[in-house]
């Protein structure tokens, strides 16, 4: 059933009125868009509408209108305990510490360690090449210094976990996903977790891939006396599920003593990509060349081949963030399924007997049993040339305490990663990037263009036509949501 199909139901089941029904397939699917809320040009009066107030937490209704905004119950319940629990996290006052040594800090980075060090909260953003890590390290290492006490790191994804991890490796520091740091082994738990984190200074990486239920889940394990640092790129795509949380609290904090940007970017070699990035990044228009010619041949020989000599797992990982082809859509020509397809299907005519073939997949559903997350980039190595998973065929997963190996036929939930979307690249870099923007991408905004452009450490080759590219510039995706109205309350 198509998902349209499921808000026209939805509608029917609880709508008398055409206004009504109208009503309520919006808000479903603007549910389903991400959105917190949404925004009728005029006033909906209906049975199934409760008013609320600031104070409300939960509502028995169908629907919540605060203000002018209507809510479904989940997403009213999720942002309350957002803002709430924000509000009580920017309160809290912790023993200033000293930044004793600049060397190697730029104005802006020694700026964001000394409010890294002296606040309970602090919100530090910046683009690719800005220097987070290196200011994440340093205010490390001032805080070990000069406290004896925990720090946790941690990062939506796997592979996030991996980068903190490669850059502070002081065995001090306890690096983890944020659902193995708040013991989340279901969706239900995301949602009724109460675990709760001990006093330290908490570091949280590509907050911009949080949703509003992960980002409720984290700030109420968060104790009073905790430093708290967010750190990541607020001009960069909403996470695919619901919200735009990251964006909301950085622009509430934006001038304050709570809020660091970091904008002079270390990397010389890439300026064209920076200047083209800037602009999109500011709505603007901008110069850059684009190609029409998909080069599916070419790629394909830029990932591993069926080979008889014996696999280097570490070096096909590490060669996997050289190259990666990148689309702002799922379907259609220039889509991320079809390109996988292409580009399996080309390369699987170089298998001969007794080759393995090492095939990067990205996995699609957590399995907390398993340790496998959503997001997480894998080697699927295949016996056979087969275009099915095989018994003997077995997947390679890169975790925290090196690699390690599963039966192929336990993981279920997987695509190629020849290409991926620009939405499940967040929080990786490649040297060299292809990025596609067909027609349908401006849906997403000038968000995603800034987000795939800046994927790109060394090169980037964008395949577009000029309007597609105009289109998405004067678009924003940004969520809607009540988050920074309440917070100035």
């Amino acid at each position: 059933m198509e998902e349209v199909e499921v808000d026209k139901l939805f509608a029917k089941e609880f709508g008398t009125t055409d206004e009504e029904r109208a009503f309520l397939s919006d808000i479903m699917q603007s549910a389903r868009e991400g959105h917190l809320c949404i925004e009728p040009t005029h006033q909906i009066n209906a049975k199934f509408i409760e008013n609320l107030d600031d104070e409300t937490e939960w509502f028995e209704r169908l629907i919540g209108k605060w203000k002018n905004r209507y809510y479904l119950q989940r997403n009213w319940v999720l942002e309350t305990r957002v803002v709430r629990e924000f509000k009580r996290l920017i309160k809290q006052l912790v023993k200033p510490l000293d930044l004793t040594e600049t060397h190697g800090l730029n104005p802006m980075q020694k700026e964001a360690c000394k409010k890294g060090l002296t606040q309970g909260l602090l919100c530090l953003t910046g683009g690719p090449g800005t220097g987070k890590t290196y200011t994440i390290a340093r205010i490390v290492q001032e805080y070990t210094k000069q406290v004896e006490g925990p720090v946790i790191l941690a990062a939506p994804t796997g592979k996030a976990a991996l980068h903190l991890k490669s850059k502070v490796p002081d065995q001090q520091v306890q690096v983890s996903t944020l659902h193995s740091l708040l013991k989340i082994r279901s969706a239900e738990e995301v949602i009724w977790n109460k675990q709760k984190l001990p006093q330290c200074l908490l570091i949280i990486d590509e907050c911009s891939m949080i949703d509003i239920a992960l980002w409720a889940a984290l700030l109420s394990a968060v104790q009073e006396g905790t430093r708290l640092i967010l750190v990541g790129d607020q001009d960069q795509l909403p996470p695919v599920e619901s919200g735009t949380v990251f964006g909301e609290l950085c622009h509430h904090l934006e001038g304050t003593e709570h809020y660091a940007h970091l904008d002079t970017c270390m990397r010389t070699e890439q300026q064209e990509i920076l200047n083209w990035s800037s602009a999109i990044r500011k709505g603007q228009l901008a110069d850059y060349p684009l190609s029409q010619t998909l080069e599916v041949e070419k790629w394909a020989q830029m990932f591993p081949k069926p080979t008889r000599d014996p696999i280097d797992l570490e070096a096909i990982f590490k060669s996997l963030n050289a190259f990666r082809i990148l689309s702002c859509v799922r379907e259609g020509p220039w889509g991320v399924n079809t390109l996988n397809e292409k580009i399996n299907h080309e390369l699987r005519k170089s298998f001969r007997g007794g080759c393995t073939w090492p095939i990067p997949i990205m996995i699609t559903k957590t399995d907390y049993e398993l340790e496998v997350f959503n997001g997480d980039v894998a080697l699927l190595l295949k016996k056979s040339g087969a275009p099915f998973v095989e018994k003997g065929d077995e997947v390679v997963i890169e975790g925290q305490d090196g690699l390690r190996k599963l039966p192929a036929l336990l993981i279920t939930n997987f695509e190629f990663a020849y290409t991926l979307s620009v939405h499940k690249s967040q929080g990786s870099e490649y040297d060299h990037v292809a990025l596609l923007v067909p027609e349908g991408s401006q849906s997403f905004g000038r968000q995603i263009l800034y987000t795939g452009s800046t994927r790109a450490r060394s090169t980037l080759k964008v395949i577009a036509e000029q309007s597609v590219i105009e289109a998405c510039i004067l678009k924003t995706g940004e969520k809607l949501s009540g988050i920074r109205e309440r917070l100035d309350l």
